[in-house]
């Protein structure tokens, strides 16, 4: 069994990706489906974050 956090929903899709092309496991299980966020939400999240404090 392996346990990943990956930062974003597309690093976590490419491991996903990995390990279905190798057949490394039989069962992938993707626990919360709403923390699959991508680059481009974290960015602007952040860039929103920034804005605010100015």
């Amino acid at each position: 069994m392996i346990f990943t956090q990956p930062d974003t929903g597309e690093g976590a899709f490419y491991m996903i990706n990995e390990f279905v092309e190798t057949r490394a496991f039989d069962l992938i299980v993707i626990d919360s489906v709403a923390a699959l966020i991508t680059t481009s939400q974290i960015d602007s999240y952040i860039l929103d974050l920034l804005c605010l404090t100015i």
